[in-house]
């Protein structure tokens, strides 16, 4: 291996490391979100219930990707630094950390998916936060909308949740 080789995997093991750590400090502080939503005492029966399943159901998910992604960027860091011996040892010891933190985020969102069917047909606070409220059907949340008591529809609510999921 050349001079020019070495310092060109250590530039690239160093902005792969940096990527990887930003993405780990993003994911500590949705982490921290989290943890705080948890605190929230939220019971069925209670007028925002179906908001508040949602928006946790939905602060998962976004932690989960962003999990995952931390994961692959450490992986390529680890990639361009080590050899297969080491790197193995690594990619060992990054799994310990990550993969029950993983395993209980997507824990987490089976069990919210199961509370979202229980949720019933009824106007509720818009989880989105695009309007005052939303229409909760027997599986989902719906393109209905109300502001200032007026019924309207948000044709772009699909595309955004199919786009988000």
């Amino acid at each position: 291996m050349t001079e020019d080789d070495t310092l060109s995997r250590f530039v690239t093991y160093a902005d792969l490391n940096s990527r990887a750590q930003l993405l780990r400090d993003e994911f500590e502080v949705m982490y921290d979100e989290l943890r705080i939503i948890a605190k929230v005492d939220v019971r069925a029966g209670d007028e925002n219930f179906g908001a508040e399943v949602l928006t946790r159901m939905l602060a998962l998910k976004a932690a989960l990707a962003k999990a995952r992604d931390t994961v692959r960027a450490e992986d390529l860091a680890l990639q361009a630094k080590f050899d297969n011996g080491q790197l193995a040892i690594k990619r060992s010891e990054a799994i310990k950390h990550w993969e029950p933190i993983i395993l209980q985020l997507a824990a987490d969102i089976n069990a919210f998916a199961m509370l979202r069917q229980s949720i019933s047909c009824k106007w509720f606070r818009d989880p989105s936060g695009a309007h005052e409220e939303r229409y909760r059907d027997e599986t989902d949340w719906t393109n209905r909308v109300r502001d200032g008591g007026v019924e309207s529809i948000d044709d772009l609510y699909r595309v955004k949740t199919h786009l988000v999921s």
